[in-house]
């Protein structure tokens, strides 16, 4: 399992060259095209085994998961950053990047300690213990057998939370730098860092957000959470123009990162664990659907 996921890693990789070496547009378009479907195939395949190992340990992971993606996924906008004000060339950026993660997932293929003891998008899994259902009260355990008739009701109740989780998301990190700049006529210093506090919350609390679904239950971690996004993107839109207006703005951010944090994880692991329905099928339904919301 660990060296098909690995495999789905290094083909993503490769179309990172085609990315930076884009002559125009329709090349551009094809490799940004290539490296999206190997990428949703990629985020399908490891959420799948994800969920299948929330079962077999049965205490909530997948929070924990979504930590790491967040941590890389500001690691690597820090290092485009500083290959872009370096004078790095696209070609040799995107080069370099994928190939360290290409090198990554060779050695993650032919690594001999790392197993996993279960089958993604498997439909024979333990049943949940007693702490993940707990930690997951309104999603029962997966039974063999036809598809219970609430089953597409349940996915997609979970899928409209992952597309509004993401829509809120999704507005935070296409539009916050730009608000910093025509909205709050803030510097090119100050631009970026609505989005950087955004993302450094939400790896934060994710860290800690499978230890809060345990304890609190999901459906109270996603009222808090829908809450607090709520209100930090009320404050960050109400913040003035002047004085105090840019920390107020990143304040408002930090806290909607904070609030989003465990959205995603939470809807992942539901889908995953639907009554009658393999966890590949699941996710890749409610990715599909949540990841929309970032096109809104």
């Amino acid at each position: 399992v660990v060296a098909r996921v690995a495999l789905l890693l290094l083909c993503g990789c490769l179309p990172l060259v085609g990315v930076g070496a884009a002559g125009g547009p329709l090349a551009l378009v094809g490799a940004l095209a290539l490296y999206g479907g190997l990428c949703g195939t990629l985020v399908v395949s490891m959420n799948s085994l994800a969920a299948d190992l929330e079962r077999e340990r049965g205490v909530p992971m997948m929070s924990r998961f979504h930590a790491i993606f967040s941590l890389g996924f500001g690691l690597g906008g820090v290092l485009a950053g500083a290959a872009a004000g370096s004078g790095v060339s696209p070609v040799q950026d995107f080069a370099s990047l994928g190939g360290a993660a290409a090198a990554a997932a060779v050695a993650l293929m032919f690594a001999t300690g790392l197993s996993v003891s279960c089958t993604v998008g498997s439909s024979h899994s333990a049943p949940l213990l007693q702490s993940q259902e707990a930690a997951l009260p309104n999603v029962p355990p997966r039974l063999q057998g036809s598809v219970p008739a609430h089953a597409h009701a349940r996915l997609l109740a979970v899928a409209v939370a992952a597309f509004v989780g993401s829509v809120a998301e999704g507005s935070v990190a296409d539009w916050a730098t730009l608000y910093f700049r025509s909205v709050l006529g803030s510097s090119s210093g100050w631009a970026p860092d609505g989005f950087v506090v955004f993302n450094i919350l939400m790896t934060l609390v994710r860290f800690f957000g499978d230890h809060l679904t345990s304890r609190f239950s999901a459906s109270r971690v996603l009222a808090v959470g829908g809450g607090l996004a709520g209100v930090g993107l009320l404050t960050a839109s109400s913040a003035p123009a002047d004085g105090y207006g840019e920390a107020l703005a990143l304040a408002g951010f930090a806290t909607v990162g904070a609030g989003l944090a465990s959205v995603v994880p939470i809807a992942f692991s539901a889908a995953g664990a639907v009554e009658g329905v393999e966890a590949s099928v699941g996710i890749g339904f409610v990715s599909t659907v949540g990841y929309t919301g970032l096109l809104v």
